[in-house]
């Protein structure tokens, strides 16, 4: 008896574990397609240091405006509020 429910339990487990894998296996593959951490490193990278030349080497001012960006759009990361800051700079200044 304790053999049999071992082994419906184990079978129950293996199936809950395949459900669970097909299930998430779309967010998965999305998740491989996107780029990766290294690229969007160096891209907010240069997204920051064109900002600091639009600040005029003022880096504290750079950080202050994507400060106003995220605070303005909660949801974004530091390079889509490097991103904005840069266009609203320039949007201002032109």
């Amino acid at each position: 008896m304790a053999i049999m429910s071992r082994l419906i339990l184990a079978a129950t487990l293996v199936w809950l574990l395949v459900s669970l894998y097909f299930m998430l296996k779309p967010e998965v593959q999305k998740y491989r397609r996107r780029r990766g951490f290294a690229s969007d490193w160096t891209s907010f990278q240069s997204d920051w240091k064109r900002l600091v030349l639009l600040c005029h080497g003022d880096e504290e001012r750079a950080r202050r405006l994507m400060h106003y960006e995220k605070r303005g759009n909660p949801g974004i990361d530091d390079r889509e509020a490097c991103q904005r800051a840069s266009e609203r700079y320039h949007r201002d200044n032109s």
